[in-house]
Parts: C-alpha cells; sequence; structure tokens
C-alpha cells in the first residue's frame, strides 16, 4: 500500500487488527460519549480484488463522528459496566473536537463530583 501512495492504508489495517478485543466491556464504569452525524468512512472497496492492495480503494461514507463509524461508537452503548451514554450532534461531535465540547465537560465533571 506504501508504494501506491496509500500508506495510511498501512497503519489503519495494523490499528484494526490490533484492537479487535476492545469490543469486550471492560468490567470498570464506563461513560460512553460520541459524535454521530459526520461522514465518516466506513467501507473500503476496490473495483476489482485483483487489483488488492495495489489500487487506492473508495470510500464509502455513513454517519460516525468523522473518523469513527457510528457502528463502532456505539459498541460501549451496550456494556453492562456504561453508567451513561452522551450522543452529541454537529461539529461539536467530530473526534477531535468532541473533549472541548461544552456538555461533554459538564458531564464528566458532574459524574466525577458525585
Amino acid at each position: 500500500m506504501v508504494d501506491m501512495g496509500y500508506k495510511d492504508g498501512v497503519n489503519i489495517y495494523k490499528t484494526v487488527k490490533e484492537r479487535q478485543y476492545m469490543r469486550a466491556d471492560p468490567g470498570v464504569e464506563t461513560i460512553c460519549v460520541n459524535g454521530y452525524d459526520q461522514d465518516t468512512p466506513y467501507k473500503y472497496s476496490w473495483s476489482k480484488m485483483t487489483d488488492f492492495p495495489d489500487e487506492k480503494p473508495t470510500a464509502t461514507n455513513g454517519p460516525g463522528d468523522g473518523t469513527v463509524p457510528k457502528r463502532s461508537l456505539e459498541v460501549c452503548h451496550n456494556w453492562s459496566s456504561t453508567a451513561k451514554v452522551k450522543e452529541i450532534a454537529g461539529s461539536s461531535g467530530g473526534h477531535f473536537s468532541i473533549i472541548s465540547d461544552k456538555d461533554v465537560i459538564q458531564l464528566i465533571s458532574d459524574y466525577v463530583s458525585d
């Protein structure tokens, strides 16, 4: 993938391959906060599988936080250890901007001080 100028593909593959275990409930109390209404790549396809991995894939977008697809973001919604779920719409719910959202900061502050 690197030789065709798609170096991100190698990193994406390594990250996903090594993190399959993250679907399991961690067994500790969890606050699950995520965005959900931004175009996010969730599927990659190649025009011919014989071209894989030497062709840059076409990304299909769906809902998510701009980086992580909604389906993956919602994994923690069903954990028995999840104490709260908060979804943020709009630009405040972006993968990198959500941490500075005033509602998220308040949620965490309230939770920690209880």
